[in-house]
């Protein structure tokens, strides 16, 4: 997954977050940097950074009982 985000889209993957559910988990965590051969659900997600993150990588969010587009913001270091 890191190869194909950063090769083909031009984005770096920081880490994984695991949705309660997506293996034999209770709960939901983030794993920064997780082990090479870990297996990728549909239940999960990742954070990644990138120029131009294209709107098949976002995701929908539910944000008081409304969707909204999830987005990303550009930052600049001084």
């Amino acid at each position: 997954m890191f190869t194909y985000l950063l090769v083909d889209h031009g984005l770096i993957a920081l880490g994984l977050y695991r949705l309660q559910g997506a293996t034999d988990n209770t709960y939901s965590y983030v794993s920064t940097n997780p082990h090479p051969k870990t297996l990728i659900t549909n239940r999960d997600r990742v954070f990644v950074l990138g120029k131009d993150i294209s709107k098949d990588f976002q995701i929908e969010i539910s944000k008081g009982g409304r969707k909204q587009q999830s987005s990303h913001e550009k930052y600049s270091v001084p």
